[in-house]
């Protein structure tokens, strides 16, 4: 949003067809809803999308059903469980060591 004339630029060489006036004017256009006043470029908020189900004719109870499964959500990780052999191993790791010293320094 920022450098606009260079977004166009590049614009042009996609869709040849249309003028840089033409993509000037979406691009103002857009502008509008990309950049709600109430959040900044790149913020989530119910606003916004409600304003994009608004545009592609979504319905209020569709946009409902929807809205809470499509934004990421942070999983707790599993706890990690030690299985019964991994403890075992630490636990005669633990006793071995001592011993291992011991034996060694006895000489």
């Amino acid at each position: 949003m920022m450098n606009m004339d260079e977004a166009i630029a590049v614009t042009q060489q996609y869709v040849p067809h249309k003028s840089p006036h033409q993509l000037a004017y979406e691009a103002e256009v857009l502008k509008g809803y990309v950049t709600v006043p109430s959040t900044h470029l790149g913020n989530m908020s119910m606003a916004k999308w409600r304003l994009i189900a608004d545009l592609y004719g979504v319905e209020q109870s569709d946009f409902d059903k929807v809205k809470t499964s499509f934004i990421y959500k942070y999983q707790e990780p599993e706890r990690l469980q030690l299985s019964w052999m991994l403890q075992a191993a630490i636990i005669i790791s633990i006793i071995s060591i001592p011993l291992y010293l011991r034996l060694i320094f006895k000489k």
